[in-house]
């Protein structure tokens, strides 16, 4: 049983979205301005699955999950004209104790076969719900992936996808632990 709850004025974006400037980077530019965290925000695949391979292990820290209002910005990332209601979850992604990535996901309380799936994640990664392996699942299409810088002054990465039909979008803030470790990445 799905038991709906009023909105959580309280989950706003947190300071590490902020407000990004607005405008996305191309990949030669964003290399020049991004430096060492150009890879992060460039990485097509699973960052839970990367962390994986090259950590051994990842964890999920939830940090606020429930209904509320999305920013303006989420809302033009979406497409959409208006959403007055989403399912708003945050959490930090670890690779051992160290915070590897913040993350925000936005998803319309009207996302019939995702709203479920998304709330049913708890602390298990986003990751395992869009990825098998280094590909996407079936079902999901990456819509677009932007690059932003945010107003706390580090960079944010915004995956927009349609699961089944339904939008998501996912927000990704690396920490400076994460673009340490960005050579890494393949």
């Amino acid at each position: 049983m799905l038991l709906i709850r009023p909105p959580r004025p309280e989950l706003r974006p947190q300071r590490w979205i902020g407000n990004p400037i607005l405008g996305t980077l191309p990949d030669a530019l964003l290399a020049l301005r991004a430096g060492s965290a150009a890879p992060w925000l460039r990485y097509d695949h699973s960052i839970t699955g990367q962390l994986r391979s090259l950590h051994g292990s990842v964890s999920v820290s939830p940090l606020r999950e429930g209904f509320g209002p999305p920013s303006t910005l989420e809302i033009a990332l979406l497409g959409l004209a208006r959403l007055p209601c989403a399912w708003l979850r945050e959490i930090t992604l670890l690779a051992g104790e160290a915070p590897m990535l913040y993350a925000r996901s936005v998803v319309p309380c009207t996302a019939s076969h995702l709203l479920p799936a998304l709330r049913g994640l708890g602390r298990r990664p986003l990751g395992e719900l869009l990825f098998l392996g280094r590909e996407l699942r079936r079902g999901v299409e990456r819509v677009s992936r932007r690059a932003y810088r945010n107003a706390a002054g580090g960079w944010l990465r915004a995956s927009t996808y349609r699961v089944h039909g339904d939008p998501l979008l996912v927000l990704e803030s690396p920490t400076v632990a994460a673009i340490d470790h960005a050579q890494g990445l393949r």
